[in-house]
């Protein structure tokens, strides 16, 4: 199964004001999340439960449009592709960041590490 999805990380994020003042890029965990987001969406129950290989190429920009591309070779992996919008057919320089990502069925650990002990 292949899907793609277009994505765009607005210019208010949260993040951005400290990466990097005056010369805004959006941070390669917020290109994860919107990843994580994709999978959540279409493999429900399904976590990240590590990361095999990831590699960003380029930076995003607030505002620019970016498509993220997900193939599942089998149950417990995803593979990723980010490329910036509008590139038809895609070329080399539209990539953003690829990777290979391990998933699991498993709940995560609550947030704080320790289940609040």
């Amino acid at each position: 199964m292949t899907l793609e999805s277009r994505r765009v990380i607005s210019g208010d994020h949260p993040s951005l004001p400290h990466h990097f003042p005056g010369n805004p890029v959006v941070p390669a965990v917020v290109i994860l999340n919107e990843v994580a987001r994709l999978i959540g969406e279409n493999r429900p129950g399904y976590w990240i439960s590590g990361i095999r290989q990831v590699k960003f190429t380029a930076p995003l920009r607030p505002g620019q449009a970016f498509t993220v591309k997900l193939s599942f070779p089998d149950a417990e992996a995803a593979h990723f592709e980010c490329r910036l919008a509008g590139s038809a057919p895609p070329e080399e320089n539209s990539l953003l960041a690829q990777g290979h990502l391990l998933l699991t069925r498993e709940q995560p650990p609550p947030a704080g590490g320790e289940g609040g002990r």
